[in-house]
């Protein structure tokens, strides 16, 4: 029994010969957008700020922001409307065209205006850091579910007579 004519042999043999002579693509992959969206909601500090410093320092970018709206916080560093922060911010990463991981915090331009989830820095209490990784500056993905959540109201496994239990 024959599988396939000999002439669709010799096509799919140079099309897989082609496809290994060719190098490989970038790839590119991102954390899913709930990982994100519960960095931001785990974020101690949200707030709207305009940037009005940045500058470059060895160990990354420092920004000021004046805070125009709070959005929410805990109550461990009180923030109020028309404060200054000092943002203390990851230098841009050098990647390899395939690298996969999650998204760099692009640094934030002068004049600004964006929604920030921020964390406190160890020491001084006027210095924050970003709290969401790649997406601590931007729109929320707080409302982005976890599909590996329980849905709401579910209660957990359901015992049925008979079957085995859990496995460990």
């Amino acid at each position: 029994m024959r599988l396939a004519a000999p002439g669709v042999r010799v096509v799919v043999a140079a099309a897989v010969g082609l496809a290994l002579a060719l190098p490989p693509l970038p790839a590119a992959a991102e954390l899913p957008p709930w990982v994100y969206g519960e960095q931001q909601r785990q974020a101690p500090l949200v707030v709207d700020l305009r940037i009005e410093e940045l500058r470059a320092v060895p160990a990354g970018f420092r920004a000021r922001g004046r805070v125009l709206a709070v959005r929410r916080q805990d109550r461990g560093r009180p923030v109020r409307t028309q404060q200054l922060l000092t943002l203390r911010l990851p230098p841009l990463p050098e990647r390899a065209p395939a690298w996969v991981g999650p998204s760099p915090l692009a640094p934030p331009r002068l004049g600004d205006r964006l929604t920030a989830w921020l964390q406190p820095a160890a020491g001084r209490s006027t210095d924050w850091l970003p709290a969401a990784g790649g997406r601590s500056f931007g729109p929320s993905l707080e409302a982005s579910p976890d599909p590996n959540a329980p849905a709401s109201g579910a209660q957990g496994p359901i015992a049925v007579p008979g079957a085995p239990g859990p496995v460990p």
